[in-house]
């Protein structure tokens, strides 16, 4: 059962404001229509000729400002540095995410998220070509887990109009969302984004909640504290909805938006001590500050001060998941502008684009690959297989196993540098049926990071022939078991 609203929440709502609940209204999959009296939106794409091309197309047409006049009765006019700005609300996401669900249907889904503890929805979607079959990675965006933090679900909103525009039109995502599934949480809560709070409406801070190291340093114990962490670990509906998530789906990138700072944050918050992926993290620096052109550091979380039950924290700890923060303006209250979105913002959404895009190299990625496009070379009584890593982390301990059926030929075990090569040969092979490569890693160090698996059957040679090379196949998706067929056929010793 939902706590009661706290006095000043309730004082607020006999002010003048509608009950949070009553925000939504009608069928879960109606697009919620405009108050009287306001302008239509620019949904994506839908008063343009052709895709917006840079970030500040995209901001303007994720605007619900017309012509510079803000929207009556659902946004407000704000006098900010001579220009007028918007606030994002709650409805508005629905409102947004349900028009593209409904242009797109086979690109884009909307569902229900969860139900903050005022009781307002909590909306998420779901961006990926639904025809295309087979395994896909999971990337999941959230914001405004601080309700006042408006530009954290306006990069996710503004990335979510990205992926909505691009696709078929711009290579990169479409290749992008034929492979991927990417879901996106604008607004994890609402209550605060209604009210212009940073908690929600049980006086909780949503990012102090989680359960992994729930209740350590740098989270409030009163209701009074700005980073109140909660009367238990999980109590909050909004922290309960990430982790119904987090347990139902597969995750391989998770990015939280947050502002007060221009920077981006890697595991762990609740500790200075680094975690046993610390070489992988630190890897990243350079390239997203690079793709950020300068206007983000990148770092520890706990660099810029300890935050335990955070999320992620949670994710990285609960599930390995490679997880960070961007903080996307230093300007922590800061409502979007309608003239154009700064150059901090732009810098953001390409360091985010940059993390999305290489989603397959957020950990360790065997192949049997190498550069030439060459996997294996068989002779006589012998294989070699050409092992690739294609990710920026180290493979450390690949377990790797050559069989014949259930009969064991070789072991070996291996090392394999993030972005290395390595040729593994097996020789004194005998005479056997459905020779086979299998092996085993982890994607990263951290005990909870996922196992990954791999399978390859081989073709076999007359021995009287000579030496041939097969080509590798392309991976085709991050399943936790891959495998990949050249071709089936006996194998003869010399």
């Amino acid at each position: 059962m939902l706590r009661a609203l706290p006095a000043f929440l309730a004082a607020l709502l006999l002010l003048g404001a509608a009950p949070l609940a009553s925000a939504h209204a009608g069928p879960e999959d109606a697009i919620p229509a405009l108050p009287e009296g306001a302008k239509a939106p620019l949904y994506g794409g839908f008063a343009l000729t052709g895709p917006a091309r840079t970030v500040h197309e995209l901001a303007a047409l994720s605007s619900l400002i017309v012509g510079g006049k803000p929207v009556e009765g659902d946004e407000r006019d704000w006098a900010f540095e001579g220009g007028t700005q918007f606030v994002r609300r709650n409805l508005d996401v629905e409102r947004e995410l349900k028009t593209m669900a409904a242009a797109k249907p086979d690109l884009v889904k909307v569902e229900r998220h969860g139900t903050s503890a005022g009781g307002l929805p909590i909306w998420r979607g779901e961006f990926t070509n639904s025809k295309a079959e087979g395994p896909k990675y999971g990337v999941y965006l959230d914001g405004s887990h601080h309700g006042n933090e408006y530009l954290g679900g306006e990069l996710v909103m503004v990335f979510a109009y990205y992926l909505f525009q691009g696709y078929g039109v711009d290579e990169e995502v479409t290749k992008l969302l034929d492979t991927h599934v990417v879901y996106v949480t604008p607004i994890i809560n609402p209550d605060g984004n209604t009210l212009d709070t940073r908690k929600n409406a049980n006086l909780v801070d949503v990012n102090r909640n989680y359960p992994y190291e729930w209740g350590g340093e740098g989270a409030g114990t009163d209701p009074t504290s700005f980073t109140y962490r909660g009367p238990s670990a999980a109590s909050e509906p909004e922290t309960q909805a990430q982790l119904a998530f987090a347990a139902s789906h597969k995750i391989d990138l998770w990015v939280t938006m947050h502002t007060g700072v221009a920077e981006m944050y890697w595991p762990w918050s609740y500790t200075h001590d680094p975690t046993p992926d610390n070489d992988f993290f630190t890897s990243l620096e350079k390239p997203f500050e690079e793709a950020s052109g300068g206007t983000l550091d990148a770092m520890q979380s706990a660099e810029l001060y300890i935050a335990a039950g955070d999320t992620e924290d949670f994710a990285y700890g609960t599930y390995g998941i490679p997880a960070f923060v961007i903080e996307v303006h230093p300007d922590q209250f800061r409502p979007v502008y309608v003239e154009g979105t700064d150059s901090v913002i732009v810098g953001q959404f390409n360091a985010l684009k940059w993390l999305v895009m290489n989603t397959e190299k957020l950990g360790a990625n065997v192949h049997v690959h190498d550069h030439e496009g060459q996997g294996i070379t068989l002779g006589a009584d012998s294989a070699t297989f050409w092992l690739h890593n294609k990710g920026f982390a180290n493979a450390t301990n690949v377990s790797l196993v050559l069989k014949a059926g259930e009969q064991v030929l070789a072991q070996r075990v291996v090392d394999i540098p993030a972005g290395g090569h390595m040729n593994l040969t097996f020789g004194g092979l005998p005479t056997v049926e459905g020779l086979r490569l299998e092996g085993s890693y982890r994607e990263l160090q951290w005990r909870a990071a996922e196992n990954k698996t791999l399978s390859y059957d081989v073709a076999s040679l007359d021995p009287a022939s000579t030496p041939a090379t097969i080509p590798a196949i392309p991976l085709l998706g991050t399943a936790l078991a891959v495998a990949l067929v050249a071709a089936l056929g006996r194998r003869r010793a010399a």
